[in-house]
């Protein structure tokens, strides 16, 4: 896969540096892009061996394509994307919990 194979959005990802920026960038990416782009967005990523990054990409497709009883994600897929999403929040720098949930749950 070519650089200009990419779509604009996936070649900025390409174009990351440090495992903290790809971290920052797969956060904020709406999931609807990571549903269509998965495949570039995992070849990405184990390029720049980037291994966090793939385990991610699995984890939120799986829980995309899940099988939904009464509607809802299963329970399993929920606590898997939970504990994906809270590694790779601290690969990118940010604080676990904000302040104010902190605070309302009286850990601050």
């Amino acid at each position: 896969m070519g650089k200009g194979d990419l779509l604009p959005i996936t070649e900025i990802f390409a174009g990351l540096c440090t495992h903290k920026e790809r971290a920052r960038w797969l956060l904020s990416t709406p999931l609807d892009v990571i549903l269509r782009d998965h495949r570039a967005i995992s070849a990405i990523c184990k390029r720049a061996d980037f291994r966090l990054g793939s385990a991610y990409v699995s984890v939120e497709l799986a829980a995309l394509m899940a099988v939904r009883r009464g509607g809802d994600v299963p329970l399993w897929h929920r606590n898997m994307v939970a504990t994906v999403r809270c590694v790779l929040r601290q690969e990118a720098g940010y604080p676990l919990a904000s302040r104010y949930w902190l605070r309302r749950w009286k850990f601050w």
